[in-house]
């Protein structure tokens, strides 16, 4: 992806945009403060605001571990430049020159040997910065904020007070110790679609109560690692209905799937439901059925998916457990 590419996608009007996740009730609460402010957390960068940054359809769905509400702040985009920034695509200058301060109070030559151990892959983004806070260093002193991406064992540190951190499930992280810089930009449930207070104060529900509501249109995109539907009073879907992650509609009151829906991953569905998989033909990439029979697998692979089988599965009772994938 071209450099000019990237930036439109996390930039706009000057602001560069960041993500942080939270259970609904506190994103609530966080909408009725006058400031709409996070509280810092103590993470592995230290203590700041964590955030994740990018194209939010792509944007991990690991993040929903964190809650189903996602809060939109933004930052100046000038303000990078006073940030330790990692990632190559947003530096101004090389990070040797960003960590030029810090020379003088570590020491050239443990600065000299922390930085030969990130150059040669030793430590990554994240324990660099680890390394630095070992070394005495108050990040916080020195900059507004960090850009980073880690995928060892955490990469988004505690906020709101939720306790320790864990990963993310994204190379995208960014830690802000200045929050003046912050500017809230929007609330979204969906993972794509994001409103300000004035629109949704009192309205922030799970994309699954909006369905059920009947309150998503045709056309519509959610992301969510899985939009569960199993057991809601729902008998019908919005047409041309996109899913960037997995849907479960195990819920025998939907009788009929909708045209032309696209799910990222695995469908999931009741075998009273096949006929109308079968007619509707939704673009998935996989199929997981409840109560799978020869019979099924039969019908199914003459539709031109290809059963997935799984070592417990029992030819001899009638019992199987796999997926089917569609080609």
């Amino acid at each position: 992806m071209k450099l000019l590419h990237i930036l439109k996608e996390i930039t706009e009007d000057g602001n560069f945009y960041l993500y942080h996740r939270t259970k609904i009730p506190t994103a609530k609460k966080i909408l009725t403060s006058p400031t709409k402010q996070l509280n810092p957390g103590d993470g592995r960068a230290g203590i700041g605001t964590y955030f994740v940054y990018g194209n939010p359809e792509e944007i991990s769905s690991a993040m929903d571990a964190y809650g189903g509400a996602s809060l939109r702040y933004s930052i100046p985009k000038s303000s990078l430049s006073n940030f330790l920034v990692f990632d190559k695509n947003l530096q101004s200058k090389p990070l040797e020159q960003q960590l030029d301060p810090l020379k003088s109070i570590i020491g050239e030559d443990k600065f000299n040997e922390v930085i030969n151990s990130y150059n040669k892959g030793t430590l990554n983004q994240l324990e660099f910065i680890e390394e630095l806070i070992k070394q005495g260093i108050n990040l916080a002193d020195y900059f507004d904020g960090a850009l980073y991406g880690a995928k060892s064992q955490s990469s988004m540190g505690s906020a709101l007070g939720l306790g320790a951190s864990k990963s993310a499930g994204t190379g995208k992280t960014a830690i802000v110790y200045n929050q003046d810089l912050l500017t809230f930009k929007g609330v979204s449930t969906d993972g794509i679609n994001y409103k300000t207070p004035s629109e949704s104060t009192d309205k922030i529900k799970s994309p699954e109560s909006a369905l059920v509501k009947g309150e998503i249109p045709d056309g519509y995109t959610i992301k969510k690692t899985t939009v569960d539907l199993k057991g809601k009073t729902i008998s019908s879907l919005p047409n041309d209905l996109e899913i960037i992650g997995s849907l479960d509609l195990r819920n025998p009151s939907i009788e009929t799937l909708p045209n032309n829906l696209k799910i990222k991953n695995t469908l999931y569905i009741l075998p009273s439901q096949i006929n109308s998989f079968l007619s509707t033909k939704p673009q998935i990439k996989r199929l997981w059925v409840d109560s799978i029979t020869s019979d099924i697998i039969k019908t199914l692979t003459q539709a031109g998916l290809t059963y997935v089988p799984q070592p417990w599965d029992r030819p001899e009772e009638d019992s199987y457990s796999g997926t089917f994938k569609v080609k």
